[in-house]
C-alpha cells in the first residue's frame, strides 16, 4: 500500500524529534524544541538556502549540538539519506536548477511544520521559573 508524502514527513519528524526528546539534558531538549519552533518562519524570512548557510555555520567542524541536529535532520530528510549533514544539502542546492530549488524550499517548510509540531508535542517546556534563565 502506497503511503502519502505527509505520513513520509511525519514518519521521519518523529524519528528525528524522538531521538533529542530522549536526552537527559533538560537545557539541550529545550534549545532543540526552540529551534524547532523558529524553523518554519526561518525558512520563509530567508529563505531555505540562507538558513541551511546559517546552520552550517552553527553547527562547526564536529557538526554537533542544536543547529547540526535541525540541518541534519532536514538534510537527511530532502536528500533521503539516512546519514547526510547539511552541507550535503546546500551543495545539491547550488548544483541543481531554480524550480528544483523551490520544490526543495516547499518540501523543507512542509517537513518543518511537523518538526515543530512533534517538538512541542514530544519536549516539554521548561517550568517558567527557570525559562530564561542560564
Amino acid at each position: 500500500m502506497p503511503r502519502l508524502a505527509e505520513q513520509d514527513r511525519a514518519r521521519s519528524a518523529h524519528a528525528a524529534v524522538k531521538e533529542w526528546a530522549g536526552l537527559p539534558d533538560q537545557k539541550k531538549r529545550t534549545e532543540y524544541r526552540q529551534e524547532l519552533q523558529q524553523l518554519p518562519s526561518r525558512i520563509q524570512a530567508s529563505g531555505l538556502g540562507q538558513t541551511l548557510a546559517f546552520y552550517a555555520s552553527k553547527a562547526g567542524p564536529e557538526d554537533r549540538g542544536v543547529e547540526a541536529a535541525v540541518g541534519a535532520a532536514l538534510a537527511r530528510f530532502l536528500l533521503g539519506r539516512k546519514e547526510a549533514r547539511v552541507v550535503d544539502l546546500l551543495q545539491d542546492l547550488v548544483d541543481r536548477d531554480l524550480p528544483h530549488y523551490r520544490r526543495r524550499t516547499r518540501e523543507a517548510l512542509a517537513y518543518a511544520e511537523w518538526l515543530k509540531r512533534y517538538g512541542a508535542a514530544l519536549i516539554e517546556k521548561p517550568p517558567a521559573a527557570t525559562r530564561g534563565r542560564s
